[in-house]
Parts: structure tokens; C-alpha cells; sequence
């Protein structure tokens, strides 16, 4: 390629710390189809769509804008709207900025449901679709009527659909049909099939008419002069994957060529770039004559004069794929990599993504010496640390590799699996206050190891009979006791570990199994799902059946009783556990000791530092995520940004929590001054934790008291009795351990 150009414009993504906003961090890859419509290039990726403007302007569509869903799977266009539909059978109509849903179709209580193609005739939308035909009628924004064509008394899945002169064709998995434009579409009689070969996925329509078919060996297509005479000849076209048609020219989409024709037929030029990894999906041209190409590896590919001009791909992970979230040393840290079960690995190479500065950086396995299935990351310093589920430990210093850490370098410490003399599975690494990296090997005969930083190799035997079993996270509490969670599904529990800050000797060490036996820590389930701890050094657990807590972990091995104790919640004489009917796949701590909670299906809970009161609950239903299943979070403790990862991809909520301060003396305050008009919170940061906090006027009359969340207060501009305060300047009051208060800021109300 020429020329690489990586767009980091994005007009639509909001960079402000203001309470309550949603931020999208998904991955744009994996371009699958491309439009030009009205001067502007749309490109439909596997998990959303943006436009590209030739002023190198980017605007990502998503839940947090215009779209009302994810998992878009095509596009139309009328004269001033755009028109999207869902892999769920939603569709959007977004016409002067203002987004208007037609649900009919997804809500249709039909098996199999699904929409294959749109087109725009006459200001009207047809939809093709698994059941038939539904027409939309884009003024009124409504279904009007829906056709179905039938063979042996079975309705018929329709692929495209098109008006060729005075017909309707339709594109069935049997042929064509064709139907005279101003019969009674809704009539079976009135459609006659012209086409009997199967599955025609797509009709063409330019200076001939191409049919192009499916089936499952092989692509072909045929061309023909008009609708009466189908040519009978199919013409092989293997590695095709589309076909459309501009600017008077046919283009012909291969997997690493575009192929284009003026007749169908006669090949006039072969774009072909020797790219190391391509493969084109869809193509078009543009006014200037220019021709764009979605490729599913690179991206939105510009082609100018026969030679690839840019690429354009925005800012973002190079994967959706969400396996471990860590935020660490000011970086968000997202690994992509994972297992479908213990024992089989995805072989996935797509590495580690690097959020630092709203800027990504993307690790690949290549970089990382090859390493597979990256499941999780630590850093120490400028260190990084990644472990892989396949190829050991990687370590990265000063952007470069610097060690590959496994059985040969690490005195056989780092053991292989028993199943496979050259996979180790390392699930999770953690550093210690002493600077110990600690982690668990699965499938060995000892797998709890610690590497020091003289890089001094040592390993221990659980002797619990839980040696050779797949393990997940590790934590180390304030003590440093190491615990860590036996496979999920084997219903095994947890263990903790104390080397008695020993770790050359193992003969005063002790170990311990954590169960939902009564004295073994009760838990609610053994199948659990992840560990935390909280700030005042709790250890909280998610397992399949809801949360528990240890307030003692210091305990464990005094012979006093330990057990994890559940939250109760109760609402009037009712009373049941915390979540105990969802299985709690993250939690993860905020600046005030809040605990936000993911689950698998019920979306993202926050709840107060003792569990006890839900502050919000956000559901796909209710909020910009994309999927009720939450997979990990992580929380930048200094911005109160709450990162979210899940089964669709990466997005973050700012909330009004972070990390309490040292000293009171410079005090963040967003935004000040403030217009009087102005309806957000007023965010006042870099309080001491959990300081209370006083606003007066300057006759130093009360205005506003509270509590920090952690190092974090809001205020919504009003007094004591809720009216809005007018213009003017107002004093912050902050009160040191001892209560002793003092002026610390000041806010400027302006008209």
C-alpha cells in the first residue's frame, strides 16, 4: 500500500468529564459493506457503521447518536434519510437528525425472523425478508403492506428485491419471481417464477442484469439483456463475494481483487493490491470516480487512479472481544484473547488493545513473541506483564519485548500442561507490595508461582487435591495472603494461600479450601466467577449464585470463624440475598468503596460501599450498553471513568466517584465557571476521601452539604430549597480529619 492513514477525528465522541456520560470504545475492523450516498462514504463493520467525508471528518453511529441498536446488517438510502436494519430485525429511520424505530418486524412472533436486503422505490422501503415482503411507507414511517410468495403451499424466503422497467423482482433460495409493477403484489397468482435455479442471493441491476447465486460449494452469477430471456448460462466466479453496480460500471468483489465491467461481462480493469492480509467485501465508486472497498482486515480502503490512496479506519481496540479489562499505570489494558473451554483454546491472536490519553495503542501476538490467547495483563513500573492461556508470560518494557517467560528460561517453574508438552496456561498475574509477581499455572502439579524481582523463580503445592485443575484470578489481600479461584464449573470454590512472607520456604506455609461448607467459608455456590478487594481490604466474591463477602480475610487460618457473609435486602417483610439469582461475573471498586457489579444477563449494577442500597441499574434496555452480559470492568480511580466490557464490545460511564486526595489545596472544580442555564452536575474533584463538604454564598449562608464519593463531590447548582441559585460567586468549604474547615475553592455562577 501507498499510503496508511489512520483517522482520529471523530466528531460525534464526547471527550468531557461530565457526570453520567457514555463513552463507546468499540473496534471499527472488520468493514463488511460500503455505500456513497449524498457525498459522504458509509461503511458497515461487524459491530456498527461509521461515514467518512473527504475533509477527513468520521462519524461513528451508535446507541449513544442515532441508532437505536447494535448488530447492523444493512443500509438504504432515500433522498434525505438514511435507513438501517438489525441483525434482530429493528430498523431505524433517521431523516433531519431525529431517529424514528419501526419494531413491526423484529416484534413479529415468527421463528427464524430475519432481514436480508433493502430497497428504496419511489419513497417507499421493501424490505426482503425470511418470511416475504414488507413495505414501509418512509413519510409515515409504518409498515403498509407485506406480500408473500408461496411454493408448495409454503411461504418463500426472499433474498433482494428490485423494480426492473414496469416489473418487481424478488430473489428467492428458488429462483426468481417476477411481478407486473401495478398488479396486486399481495396476490400469489400475480407472481410467476422465470428463474429456477436455487438461492439467488442478489439481482444487479445496470446496463444488464446480473443474478447472483449461493449455494454451498461455489458462486455464480448470471447476466442477461432483460427479465424476459434469463441467459441459461452460469458463469463461475470463484472467491466472489459481491457484486454492485455505479458510476455505469459493474463491480465484481473478490476476496484481494475488484474486478470491473461496463456489460457484465467483459473485464475492463483488475484492481489488485498485494496486501499481506486482504479480503474485500463489498465496493463502490464515488462521484469523483474514485473506488472505496470494505475489507474485513484492513478496513475502508480508498482506491484513486488504480492505486490505493488511504485506508481509513477509526480510532479504536483492535478487537470487540472482551476478555480481561486492567487499568493500571494510566492505561486501560484490554485482553482479547480467552478460552472456550479449559482445555480448548481460541487460538486468538489479536493481543492486548492500550488505552492511554484517548489514544489506542494495539499489541499483537506478534509483538507479544507469538503469544496466543492473551487473558490478562500486570504492570510494575513501566513493565508490562501478559499472561497467555497457551504460550506462557510476555514481558514488555520500553515498548519492546523483553522477555518470554516459560518452561526453558523460568528453572521449569512455568510448567506445561499434562494434556500437551508445549502449552502453558497461565490465567493471571498479580504484582505484591514487595514487588513479587504472583500467578497460576493450570494443569501442573504445583500451580501457584512467583517470580521476584532479583527474577528468582518458585512455585507451591496446593496439596488439596485441586493439583492439575484449571485456575482463573488471583488476588492478594492486605496481608498477603494469595487467593485464588479454582475453574469456573468444576464447582471447586476458592483457596488461600500464605507463604508467611517466606517465599524461599515453604515448610511454615499454610493452605486452605474455600467451599460453601459452613467453617470452609460458606459460600453460595462453588462455581465462582471473580474476586476483589474493596478498600477497606474486604474481599468480595461473585459466584453463579450472587455475592458474598469476607470482612475478616485476616482470619482464615486464626480458627475463628471466617465465613463469607451474604447481604440480605429486604423490602417490606420480604427479605432475599443480593443477586442471589444471577451469576456475578465482575466486581469492581470505585473511588468512594462503591461495588459495581457486572452480571451474565442482567446488565451493570452500583451499589453502595456495603451493598446494601442499589444506586443504579443499567440494563441494554436502559442505557447505551450494548448487551446485558458483562464480562469485566475496570475503574480509573483518579477520573471516576468506569470502563465496561462486554460480549459486544467495550464502552465507559463516568461517574461521580474517584480516588480521595492527600491535600486539600487544589481542588478541580467542571465546569467553572458555570452559565446559569446550564441543567448538568457541577463536579468538584480532588477532595480528601470521603471529605464533607459545605457551599455558601458570601454572606457564607448555606447553599449545599454533603459527603465526597471518595475524592469526588456534585452539585446540581441549587439551594437548600431546590431552586437554582443565581449568578454570582460561591465558597467551598472542605473540613480536614480533625473537622477544622477552610475555604478551598470558589464557583462562578455567570448569566
Amino acid at each position: 500500500m501507498r499510503n496508511l492513514l489512520i483517522l482520529f477525528f471523530i466528531v460525534n465522541q464526547s471527550f468531557s468529564n461530565e457526570i453520567g456520560t457514555w463513552k463507546d470504545y468499540y473496534s471499527y475492523n472488520g468493514a463488511r459493506k460500503v455505500f456513497y450516498h449524498n457525498h459522504q462514504t458509509y461503511c458497515v463493520t461487524n459491530n456498527g457503521l461509521f461515514s467518512y467525508k473527504n475533509n477527513n471528518e468520521l462519524f461513528l453511529y451508535n446507541k449513544l447518536n442515532f441508532t437505536s441498536d447494535y448488530g447492523i446488517n444493512n443500509l438504504a438510502f432515500g433522498s434525505n434519510t438514511l435507513i438501517i436494519s438489525y441483525e434482530n430485525s429493528n430498523i431505524d429511520i433517521i431523516e433531519d437528525n431525529l431517529t424514528s424505530s419501526v419494531t413491526d418486524i423484529k416484534n413479529l412472533e415468527i421463528a427464524g425472523k430475519k432481514i436480508n436486503n433493502l430497497t428504496v422505490i419511489d419513497n417507499e422501503l421493501f424490505i426482503s425478508a425470511s418470511y416475504g415482503i414488507s413495505k414501509i411507507n418512509l413519510i409515515k414511517k409504518e409498515i403498509s403492506d407485506t406480500y408473500y410468495l408461496y411454493k408448495n403451499g409454503e411461504s418463500i424466503e426472499i433474498n433482494d428485491f428490485k423494480k426492473i422497467d414496469n416489473y418487481y423482482l424478488a430473489a428467492t433460495n428458488i429462483g426468481v419471481f417476477k411481478a407486473e409493477k401495478n398488479s396486486l403484489l399481495n396476490d400469489p397468482s400475480n407472481w410467476s417464477q422465470i428463474d429456477t435455479n436455487s438461492n439467488v442471493v442478489k439481482i444487479v441491476n445496470g446496463s444488464r442484469i446480473i443474478f447472483l447465486y449461493e449455494n454451498e460449494s461455489e458462486t455464480n452469477y448470471k447476466v442477461s439483456e432483460d427479465i424476459s430471456n434469463i441467459s441459461s448460462i452460469l458463469i463461475s466466479a470463484n472467491s466472489l463475494n459481491n457484486i454492485t453496480y455505479s458510476n455505469d460500471k459493474f463491480l465484481f468483489v473478490y476476496d484481494n481483487s475488484i474486478v470491473t465491467s461496463t456489460n457484465g461481462i467483459d473485464t475492463l480493469d483488475n484492481y489488485n493490491e498485494n496486501l499481506r492480509l486482504a479480503k474485500f467485501k463489498s465496493a463502490c465508486y464515488d462521484d469523483q470516480n474514485n473506488i472505496w472497498i470494505a475489507d474485513s482486515i484492513n478496513g475502508l480502503i480508498k482506491i484513486t487512479n488504480g492505486s490505493v490512496e488511504s485506508t481509513i479506519l477509526p480510532s479504536g481496540p483492535s478487537s470487540n472481544n472482551v476478555f480481561d479489562l486492567n487499568f493500571s499505570n494510566s492505561k486501560l489494558f484490554m485482553s482479547h484473547g480467552g478460552h472456550s473451554n479449559y482445555n480448548v483454546n481460541n487460538l486468538n491472536y489479536q493481543g492486548v488493545s492500550i488505552l492511554e490519553d484517548n489514544s489506542w495503542t494495539n499489541y499483537s501476538s506478534q509483538f507479544l513473541g507469538n503469544s496466543r490467547d492473551i487473558v490478562s495483563s500486570t504492570t510494575n513500573g513501566n513493565t508490562e506483564y501478559f499472561a497467555s492461556w497457551y504460550d506462557g508470560i510476555s514481558e514488555i518494557s520500553s515498548d519492546n519485548l523483553s522477555n518470554k517467560f516459560g518452561y526453558s528460561n523460568t528453572n521449569g517453574i512455568l510448567d506445561t500442561t499434562y494434556y500437551s508438552n508445549n502449552r502453558i496456561q497461565i490465567s493471571d498475574l498479580k504484582f505484591d507490595s514487595y514487588g513479587n509477581l504472583w500467578g497460576l499455572n493450570s494443569q501442573v502439579q504445583k500451580p501457584l508461582f512467583v517470580k521476584t524481582p532479583q527474577n528468582e523463580w518458585y512455585s507451591y503445592t496446593l496439596n488439596l487435591a485441586i493439583e492439575g485443575l484449571y485456575f482463573d484470578e488471583i488476588l492478594i489481600d492486605n496481608t498477603s495472603q494469595k487467593w485464588g479461584i479454582i475453574a469456573k464449573g468444576n464447582g471447586k470454590g476458592l483457596f488461600v494461600y500464605d507463604d508467611n512472607n517466606t517465599i524461599d520456604n515453604q515448610y511454615d506455609d499454610q493452605y486452605k479450601l474455600i467451599t460453601t461448607n459452613l467453617g470452609q467459608g460458606a459460600l453460595p455456590n462453588n462455581n465462582v466467577n471473580c474476586i476483589t478487594k474493596d478498600r477497606n481490604g474486604e474481599i468480595w466474591v461473585g459466584t453463579y449464585e450472587g455475592i458474598c463477602v469476607f470482612n475478616n480475610p485476616s482470619l482464615v487460618f486464626s480458627g475463628y470463624n471466617f465465613d463469607a457473609q451474604q447481604i440480605l435486602i429486604t423490602e417490606g417483610d420480604y427479605g432475599q440475598y443480593l443477586l442471589s439469582t444471577e451469576s456475578v461475573k465482575c466486581i469492581a471498586v470505585d473511588g468512594g468503596n462503591r461495588k459495581w457489579i457486572g452480571t451474565l444477563g442482567a446488565g451493570l449494577y452500583l451499589l453502595s460501599a456495603d451493598g446494601t442500597e442499589e444506586i443504579h441499574h443499567f440494563t441494554s434496555e436502559s442505557s447505551p450498553l450494548p448487551s446485558n452480559n458483562i464480562i469485566d470492568i475496570a475503574i480509573n480511580s483518579k477520573s471516576g471513568e468506569i470502563f465496561i466490557g462486554t460480549d459486544k464490545g467495550l464502552l465507559s460511564y463516568t461517574s461521580d466517584a474517584t480516588i480521595g486526595e492527600n491535600s486539600q489545596n487544589n481542588l478541580k472544580i467542571f465546569p467553572n465557571p458555570v452559565k446559569q442555564s446550564y441543567n448538568g452536575l457541577i463536579t468538584i474533584d480532588k477532595i480528601y476521601t470521603d471529605a464533607n463538604i459545605k457551599i455558601t454564598d458570601m454572606n457564607f449562608n448555606l447553599i449545599f452539604e454533603g459527603y465526597a464519593n471518595g475524592g469526588r463531590v456534585t452539585w446540581n447548582g441549587r439551594d437548600v430549597d431546590d431552586n437554582k441559585v443565581p449568578t454570582g460567586i460561591y465558597l467551598i468549604f472542605t473540613s480536614d480529619d480533625l473537622g477544622n474547615e477552610k475555604i478551598s475553592g470558589k464557583i462562578l455562577i455567570i448569566k
